[in-house]
């Protein structure tokens, strides 16, 4: 498992454990959206440890995020308390399954998927990981991004 599919695995657990939902016959239900690297980042990480069949297994720090809840589903609307330790015992039961680990950092007004643009007219994400709400279309559960 690399560390991609390791996040793959946390987020789409997450959105299995929050939502109900199945997609169309034959529909993908899943994208894959390119982001552009953060100027000056580089694209790996520097080699801590050698390793015999290739790049590291899971994923190499924890993965903070925050809680939005608005726009929650009339379901988890009266408690966000409620909701967020319902989150929070789907992402235990799979960082454990995963190898992955967290750090909740609180909530925030901040939407899920928030896009910034450069001074050159790049759109890029924000890189603030936000489980909330939103419209999704149709046949759709959920949708996750980790930055």
């Amino acid at each position: 498992m690399n560390p991609l599919s390791s996040a793959a695995c946390w987020v789409l657990a997450l959105a299995a454990a929050i939502l109900a939902g199945s997609a169309a016959a034959g529909a993908a239900d899943h994208h894959f959206l390119p982001v552009p690297p953060k100027a000056g980042a580089s694209v790996k990480p520097p080699a801590k440890w050698n390793r015999l069949y290739g790049d590291n297994i899971g994923w190499l720090s924890p993965i903070r995020w925050r809680y939005n809840h608005s726009l929650a589903p009339a379901a988890f609307a009266g408690d966000p308390a409620g909701t967020l330790a319902q989150i929070r015992s789907a992402i235990d039961s799979w960082t454990q399954v995963c190898g992955v680990t967290y750090e909740y950092e609180g909530e925030t007004t901040i939407a899920p998927d928030t896009r910034v643009t450069d001074a050159q007219g790049d759109e890029s994400p924000d890189y603030v990981n936000v489980v909330g709400w939103g419209v999704l279309e149709t046949n759709v559960a959920g949708v996750a991004w980790v930055w």
